[in-house]
């Protein structure tokens, strides 16, 4: 959508930096609002990472005959644009969420990632064993970064331990109603 319309018919080989500076740069907003602009700058920083990657997975393949990165490796995103979403739900907003549920699975799901904070990603792949009542902790795998542990408030231990009750540690710990 913003790099092939723009390069898709140039040899990745003529690619400069100053080029790429200058495709990051129209991906920004013009406005008088600041945060319009803010959003903008950080949505052209995810479209430069998955651009780098590309770029960064032709060139370590040596059929492609690439042998300088630079033009894509010096490009610097935008700097402080990133921000976490300020939404927060109310208690009373998540409960109505999980009665709204298609069925007892995804209410767990929902529960769960209430509870926790954790992503979806990091939830469907959490086991029973990566529950730990005693210790109340539930370890996910956050992908490249690895596992991280996730301390539980007394509600959401006492949610895991109804949820694993009776369960092998090696189940997942939500699964789909069969």
């Amino acid at each position: 959508k913003h790099f092939l319309p723009k390069f898709g018919d140039r040899l990745v080989t003529s690619l400069t930096k100053t080029m790429l500076d200058g495709w990051l740069a129209s991906m920004v907003a013009t406005s008088a609002d600041a945060e319009r602009i803010r959003k903008s700058k950080d949505s052209a920083n995810r479209v430069l990472t998955m651009v780098k990657a590309l770029l960064n997975y032709a060139m370590s393949d040596p059929s492609n005959g690439l042998t300088d990165d630079s033009a894509w490796r010096l490009v610097e995103p935008f700097r402080d644009v990133a921000k976490p979403r300020g939404t927060r739900y109310t208690e009373s907003q998540v409960r109505r969420l999980v009665r709204s549920a298609g069925d007892k699975a995804i209410a767990n799901l929902i529960s769960g990632a209430y509870l926790t904070g954790a992503r979806y990603g990091e939830l469907a792949e959490a086991r029973i064993s990566h529950f730990d009542a005693q210790a109340k902790t539930l370890q996910v795998n956050v992908g490249k970064t690895g596992i991280r542990t996730i301390i539980l408030q007394t509600s959401a231990t006492d949610f895991f331990k109804r949820l694993t009750t009776k369960r092998s540690p090696d189940d997942f710990l939500f699964v789909q109603a069969a």
